[in-house]
């Protein structure tokens, strides 16, 4: 360990001469959070690792958590701003219209600020109705072909962000903008891993080939929906949606005056929808995914769910939107899918502005700061020594603090999640009370399935 400023680095691992940390990397782990986990119960709250000249610090605690990204938010809210050593700007290339990376400008306000207007928990109400018809959709599919349940929930929830978002209907299989957007998602996870900070000259690694990929679909997925939705605006026979309301606005602010209001261009519009379709598709998919799994591993609990949805809804109707109030075991369930397996177990890291000091420890400039949300939704200190079994239970104590880091942290937490929250909920409830999941044979699923990455 060294000295700068006459404070040490935070701890982590030893690191070897030019390479720091790679060589530690669980590169080819299947679990690689396991690792990470590892050093928190060594090293502590805070782990430090040096990967090819690259500071990395990941933050294990909650405490300091919203210490950093809400107290010290202003200096811990930036992104891949700057070339780094892994050259991570060429990622940017393609998506530096997204809120997810971009820099916390005065351009990035004003789209966050639409998004949560938008987007909110009350105003999530307008889209109740397009997820609760999707929903049964779903069930229609899942009964007539129950072992394609994957590609049928990949169908529902991209209809449910479709037409939520454009008012655009999704095909029966292989719609474009579902093939477009998972494709998108696909290389962006893939060059956003944490475990992948290396740089792009590396034995092994294809980022700027990847990067020029991702940069055609991030810019098809941008345009094109756009471009459908004014040609319907146009033709009169738009379908309310978010991106209709926001250029039904711009069209109104053009014929007066907006009152100094910053303008909502075509540009702003495209970014925003695509933000939410990119945010959505795959995170509520892989959600989705966790909870069948749960289901399978757990048949209690799923007996437990589809008591309470037989006892609040009867045999005559199917689970809404009124009934979630009633539902706290579903509720509780759709919480615990979040906690148990979160999408993102290593969260998107931050970018730190300036030199810092954490709990007496010199941080320095250009620190990829990460929250690091599988040890955090696994605390036993808060979930109890029983945090690696799915159990909703723990939701219905007093108290239990709710799995908010599955969404991100301070100013970058996610601004869709109440949408994600909503999709989660009605699919989850649809599913249990007209379906019992069972693995096909006797043969167990686990979570070894999962591949690493940004979402795994």
């Amino acid at each position: 360990m060294f000295y700068i400023q006459g404070l040490k680095l935070p701890p982590g691992p030893p690191r070897h001469f030019l390479t720091g940390n790679l060589r530690d990397i669980p590169l080819s782990s299947s679990k690689p959070w396991e690792t990470y986990d590892q050093w928190k119960k060594r090293f502590g709250d805070l782990v430090y690792l040096n990967i090819c000249g690259k500071s990395l610090l990941v933050v294990n605690s909650r405490h300091l958590v919203s210490e950093l990204f809400n107290a010290r938010g202003s200096i811990y809210s930036e992104r891949f701003q700057s070339t780094m050593a892994c050259d991570l700007y060429d990622v940017r290339g393609g998506f530096d219209w997204s809120l997810v990376l971009m820099s916390p400008n005065e351009t990035w306000r004003h789209h966050r600020a639409i998004l949560q207007q938008h987007l909110g928990r009350t105003s999530m109400v307008q889209h109740q109705v397009t997820l609760e018809k999707h929903s049964m959709t779903l069930l229609a599919l899942l009964f007539h072909k129950p072992f394609g349940f994957l590609g049928h929930t990949r169908h529902a929830i991209g209809a449910m962000i479709l037409e939520s978002t454009y008012g655009l209907s999704i095909q029966a299989e292989n719609d474009p903008n579902v093939e477009v957007a998972e494709r998108a998602m696909e290389l962006l996870t893939d060059m956003l891993t944490p475990v992948k900070y290396i740089p792009s000259w590396s034995p092994g690694t294809t980022f700027k080939q990847k990067a020029s990929e991702l940069k055609i679909y991030s810019l098809a997925m941008k345009n094109e929906p756009f471009a459908a939705v004014k040609a319907a605006l146009k033709a009169g026979n738009a379908s309310p949606s978010f991106v209709s309301t926001l250029l039904e606005a711009q069209a109104s602010a053009s014929d007066s005056d907006n009152g100094g209001k910053e303008k909502i261009d075509d540009e702003l519009i495209k970014s925003i929808g695509a933000t939410i379709y990119l945010a959505g598709i795959d995170t509520t998919e892989v959600a989705v995914q966790v909870f069948f799994l749960a289901m399978i591993l757990y048949p209690n609990t799923q007996r437990a769910a589809q008591e309470e949805l037989e006892k609040v809804i009867g045999s005559n109707s199917f689970p809404t939107f009124k009934d979630r109030p009633n539902l706290p075991y579903i509720n509780a369930l759709c919480n615990e899918v979040l906690r148990w397996h979160p999408v993102v177990p290593f969260g998107l890291p931050h970018v730190l502005k300036q030199d810092d000091v954490i709990d007496g420890y010199f941080v320095p400039k250009g620190t990829l700061v990460m929250g690091f949300t599988w040890s955090l939704l696994h605390s036993e200190e808060v979930y109890g020594s029983d945090s690696d079994v799915f159990n909703p239970d723990r939701f219905l104590k007093e108290g239990v603090k709710d799995p908010d880091p599955a969404f991100g942290y301070g100013r970058r937490i996610c601004p869709g999640r109440y949408m994600a929250d909503n999709m989660l909920f009605i699919i989850v409830a649809s599913v249990l009370y007209t379906f019992n999941i069972k693995p096909d044979g006797t043969n167990l699923p686990s979570l070894d399935g999962f591949m690493p990455g940004f979402i795994s």
